[in-house]
């Protein structure tokens, strides 16, 4: 068997990258035409079925894993996985919200096209590379795409935790922070829905006799907002907020939703415990519900080594980064997986109108991933 250097293994990766890039702008194209939003069930599961035929294609073996929306998970025969490649297939975007899609020689601003459906084919490429050059390197990958990772779902808590643990490295293709940087280190997410039970009563007739639940929720607002502390990096978000029945009634219920970010697990038992104690002046009912809790991430581990090494060879530079936003190797860094997050691809204004992926940089990004999961594999191999 010919050894070849590593000088060859990149100009190869390249010259097959160009030989497929139509094809790769074609996957693209379907990909962020066909609309997965979150929550839209029969959209995510129609995507999920065009992408298990992608991966087929490649040699691929989709797994059934019972949970609707379906979590697409897929070996590679002999299947003996190792490394786990996450992603996700929803969007924040609502059908057809997205205001104006475009496509220049430098530039494709496409809903989810950034966040991250752009990376879904580069790796899907990288795959048939590996196909082409190193088939038996395919059995170490386990393709993981949640279809509810924005809401942070119950798949992407559950079903794609569980299958992703049985690898020992995960590389996460979220976006990379603006300057190229990957993400090591992210921030804690605590979801709350708080409910407010007042007494209702005519507002002209028997005022004195309610009690508000929305006057409640503003007070509690305030309260918890005023735990912020930007120094220590700890936010506390209202984000939503409804109640009421008629304008012409005290109204004697609210709800609202919070989201909390901090650096700290500490930081967050702190928080917990303060809300947790609240009690409303005017004597209505406080409750809180935890909806979703994604714990702070640090990936610090030996494996960054080798995405320093594809970095150097690829011509990008390697930093890290740390992100306030969470993400699915926020909750496999606390088992021992070794995470590398923010793999993706450069753009920019990801859940924002102008959303975007820079065409000039797929190439680089394809040869750097591409080396990556070769290193990773050949690693697992010694």
């Amino acid at each position: 068997m010919v050894r070849w250097d590593r000088g060859f293994e990149t100009e190869r990766i390249a010259a097959f990258f160009s030989k497929k890039e139509k094809e790769l702008h074609e996957k693209i194209g379907w990909m962020v035409d066909h609309q997965t939003p979150s929550g839209n069930t029969q959209q995510l599961n129609a995507f999920a079925r065009k992408l298990e035929t992608e991966l087929s294609a490649i040699g691929g073996s989709p797994k059934v894993i019972p949970c609707n929306p379906r979590l697409v998970c897929c070996d590679f025969p002999p299947c003996n996985p190792g490394i786990a490649l996450i992603f996700h297939h929803d969007t924040v975007w609502p059908m057809n919200s997205f205001p104006n899609q475009s496509k220049s020689l430098t530039k494709w601003v496409a809903p989810g096209i950034f966040d991250m459906k752009a990376n879904l084919a580069l790796v899907l490429l990288s795959l048939e590379y590996l196909k082409c050059y190193h088939p038996e390197k395919l059995q170490k990958f386990r393709w993981l795409s949640s279809p509810d990772e924005e809401i942070l779902g119950n798949v992407s808590a559950n079903e794609l935790v569980k299958m992703a643990m049985e690898c020992s490295v995960a590389l996460v293709f979220e976006p990379p922070l603006p300057n190229g940087a990957v993400k090591s280190k992210r921030k804690g997410c605590v979801r709350l829905r708080v409910t407010f039970k007042g007494v209702n009563t005519h507002a002209g007739n028997h005022y004195a006799e309610g009690r508000s639940a929305l006057a409640a929720a503003a007070r509690f607002l305030m309260f918890a907002e005023a735990l912020t502390n930007l120094e220590k990096g700890l936010t506390v978000n209202v984000g939503l907020l409804q109640g009421g029945t008629s304008v012409n009634t005290r109204p004697g219920f609210a709800e609202m939703e919070m989201d909390i970010r901090m650096w700290s697990h500490s930081d967050w038992e702190k928080v917990a415990k303060t809300l947790g104690e609240y009690q409303d002046k005017e004597g209505v009912l406080v409750s809180l519900t935890t909806l979703a809790e994604i714990p702070p991430m640090n990936a610090d581990h030996n494996g960054w080594g080798y995405l320093e090494q594809a970095c150097r060879e690829a011509k990008l530079p390697f930093c890290h980064g740390q992100a306030g936003g969470a993400s699915d190797g926020s909750r496999l860094a606390p088992y021992g997986v070794k995470v590398m997050d923010g793999l993706g691809t450069h753009g920019g204004g990801e859940h924002a109108d102008g959303e975007h992926v820079d065409l000039r940089a797929l190439e680089k990004y394809f040869i750097r991933n591409t080396l990556l999961m070769l290193k990773l594999s050949n690693a697992m191999e010694k």
